[in-house]
């Protein structure tokens, strides 16, 4: 598989998924409409390593061992309540699942009109304005993606994305953040 890496640092992505955000989590998927879902029991980790990053690209370090771990377990928890059984070859599963993690620096601008009275020289009257202001953000995203054993192909793709901080609870973060994930799987057709 290749390994593919959506932010500058992956360290800033242990942030994203980290922090604790104003914004609540927004979570998509997207599914090949003729995988057979129902036929899955068990899965895999992709790999040993199952966090998909470009660890090539310069700059980009790699992901928090602490972070890695809550990931997986989260995962590991929810498919074991939707009771999927994990297996340790990768190839004796039903599916395989990897996981990506990244953060961006987003700005929001916000206008606010603004009217009153106001003197120009020496007459009197109303002035129209507007108040801009910008504020700068953290979004950061999880993607988990799930691939079909037997065909190698990719079956499903769920991501997330949440504003962050550094003074996010972590792990309930990314508890959140996987639940709001996989709530989406197996899709319902």
């Amino acid at each position: 598989m290749s390994r593919v890496c959506t932010s500058r640092s992956r360290g800033a992505a242990l942030v994203l998924v980290l922090a604790v955000g104003c914004a609540g989590v927004r979570a998509h998927s997207d599914f090949d409409p003729n995988a057979r879902f129902d036929t899955y029991r068990s899965y895999a980790w992709i790999s040993k390593e199952p966090v998909l990053a470009n660890v090539a690209e310069e700059g980009v370090r790699p992901i928090d061992p602490l972070l890695e771990r809550r990931i997986r377990e989260s995962i590991e928890d929810r498919l074991e309540a939707k009771g999927y059984r994990r297996v340790e070859d990768a190839q004796a599963g039903d599916f395989a699942i990897a996981f990506s993690v990244g953060s961006r620096e987003k700005i929001q601008i916000t206008s606010t009109p603004a009217m009153g009275p106001g003197w120009y020289g020496r007459y009197g009257g109303w002035y129209a304005a507007s108040e801009v202001s910008a504020r700068s953000y953290t979004e950061g995203t999880l993607a988990i993606d799930v691939f079909d054993v037997d065909s190698h192909q990719a079956v499903w793709h769920g991501w997330a994305t949440k504003r962050v901080s550094d003074r996010m609870d972590r792990e309930k973060l990314v508890d959140e953040v996987v639940g709001a994930i996989l709530a989406r799987f197996p899709p319902e057709r």
